[in-house]
C-alpha cells in the first residue's frame, strides 16, 4: 500500500507542479528523486496506459528524510 501511496503523491507533485513549485520541489527532494525529462514527459507516458502510474517509483526505492512541507 506505500507503494501505491508513493507513487500517487509523485503523480499529484507533478499535477502541482506549475501552480506550487516549491511544494513539488520539497516533496520531490523527501521522496529523493531527481527530475528528469521523463518527468517533463510525465503525462505523455501515462495519457494511453494509466497502469503505468504504478511504475513512476520502482520497487525499491529509498525515500529522505521526511520534513514538514508546510508552516502552521
Amino acid at each position: 500500500m506505500v507503494f501505491v501511496g508513493l507513487n500517487a503523491l509523485f503523480l499529484l507533485c507533478s499535477i502541482l507542479e506549475p501552480f506550487i513549485p516549491g511544494f513539488s520541489a520539497k516533496v520531490y527532494a523527501q521522496m529523493n528523486i531527481k527530475r528528469t525529462e521523463r518527468e517533463e514527459k510525465l503525462f505523455e507516458f501515462i495519457e494511453d496506459h494509466p497502469e503505468r502510474i504504478l511504475e513512476l517509483i520502482k520497487s525499491g526505492h529509498k525515500i529522505g528524510t521526511p520534513n514538514p512541507i508546510f508552516r502552521e
